[in-house]
């Protein structure tokens, strides 16, 4: 049976060294497990909850992390690479509002970075 497996193996595995070699596997990287300074919130200092963690192929641990991922309530992603459109009634809306949507603009256009520096474009098909 085993080497059964170690000859199916070699027929559905990756050709590309790239996607095949191993990379730590972090299943859920949210925001609420990143320690940061209060005076410099854009450096991570340490991660915690480090629950799930395990060394796979690149090829099985590829995601869009939570902590990137915009939920398109307010802004719906673009199917091309352009940025994110702002609302058509932004400027109607309370300084208040407007400051959430700036936020919700701010997730989508990094959403779209992120996918759109993925390297392989059957990574992208399931964003």
């Amino acid at each position: 049976m085993l080497n059964i497996c170690i000859d199916i193996a070699s027929l559905i595995a990756p050709r590309d060294a790239a996607l095949t070699m191993p990379v730590l596997n972090r299943p859920d990287p949210s925001l609420q497990s990143l320690i940061v300074p209060s005076e410099r919130p854009e450096i991570v200092r340490c991660a915690i909850d480090w629950q799930g963690v395990a060394i796979l192929p690149f090829i099985m641990s590829s995601g869009l992390p939570r902590a990137v991922r915009s939920s398109e309530e307010l802004i719906p992603m673009p199917s091309n690479a352009l940025l994110p459109a702002w609302p058509d009634y932004f400027d109607e809306l309370p300084e208040e509002d407007r400051e959430v949507v700036r936020i919700h603009q701010h997730y989508a256009c990094r959403h779209l970075h992120y996918r759109n520096t993925l390297d392989y474009d059957h990574l992208r098909a399931s964003y």
